[in-house]
């Protein structure tokens, strides 16, 4: 059966519709606030206070103690929290700055930190670069081969990377090979 059009509007035009009014209705809501608190509304569980107050009196002239004597166990006063701290045992280490004979503080000495090879400069190096660029051809492609990329300047083939604050070693292929052999499949 086919739905007939209501006045000219099609079934597509009319969805488009009942979807714009929805989307009015519920940001009209919204800045209404009505929708804002209805997560409080919603709680499954009542707020209830522990100990139900009479609105009609109120004695003020109960002590401290009598209140935390109802509460029971849990609550602790300030003095045994406070004599609980100064019981326990210091910590077992405790790292001082040594200080000499005219006063002066020595710095601990440095505690040895990896290197990280993230952070460095560039830096040059003579020794490089350490292939020719002409015989680049056999091992790699045409448009991934060494010296024939159109550019014209190769300054950078002799710079080599410098981490700060350590030394990283030569690359070596033998050691390379030696360290991955078992790594291979």
């Amino acid at each position: 059966m086919r739905l007939v059009n209501l006045n000219g509007l099609g079934l597509k035009q009319l969805k488009l519709v009942c979807l714009a009014l929805f989307v009015v209705l519920l940001t009209w809501k919204w800045e209404k606030g009505s929708l804002r608190n209805r997560g409080e509304l919603l709680r499954s569980e009542p707020l209830a206070l522990s100990h139900p107050v009479q609105s009609n009196y109120v004695d003020h002239d109960i002590s401290k103690e009598e209140i935390f004597s109802s509460l029971g166990p849990l609550v602790q006063s300030v003095d045994e929290v406070g004599r609980e701290a100064t019981a326990a045992s210091p910590p077992q280490s405790v790292v001082h700055e040594a200080e000499n004979v005219t006063g002066k503080r020595e710095a601990s000495p440095p505690e040895k930190k990896e290197c990280d090879y993230r952070n460095g400069r560039w830096v040059p190096d003579d020794r490089r670069p350490l292939y020719s660029g002409l015989s680049c051809k056999k091992w790699l492609s045409d448009s991934w081969a060494c010296r024939l990329t159109q550019r014209k300047d190769f300054a950078y083939e002799k710079f080599r990377w410098q981490p700060e604050g350590c030394d990283m070693p030569e690359f070596q292929a033998s050691q390379f090979l030696t360290r991955t052999k078992p790594l291979l499949l």
